[in-house]
């Protein structure tokens, strides 16, 4: 896994801890941005390996990939843990089905 990636997914788990314990601030962090060469980014793709029509031999100039983290609070308020949370992954705005 890329070295920026690993980074970013470190920061989604200690974010879902930081939920799950009561340990969240409002002044906590809310959005991170990492910037990448398009190689960085093709690496990620093929890793994830998703289920788009199209090939990912190279990603376009300019593009975006986002990983959204969300939680359910009811859920979190009755301790169910890592099901309280989805994550959500777009490549220029097209949400990401993996397996």
């Amino acid at each position: 896994m890329a070295r920026l990636f690993h980074r970013a997914v470190q920061q989604l788990i200690l974010k879902q801890e930081a939920i799950l314990t009561g340990s969240v601030k409002e002044t906590d962090v809310k959005y991170m941005v990492y910037s990448a060469h398009d190689t960085q980014v093709t690496a990620i793709l093929k890793w994830l390996n998703p289920d788009i029509l199209y090939t990912l031999d190279h990603v376009f100039y300019a593009s975006s990939f986002y990983i959204e983290l969300y939680s359910d609070n009811d859920c979190i308020k009755q301790n169910l843990g890592e099901q309280c949370f989805t994550i959500d992954l777009l490549y220029n705005g097209q949400k990401l089905s993996v397996d």
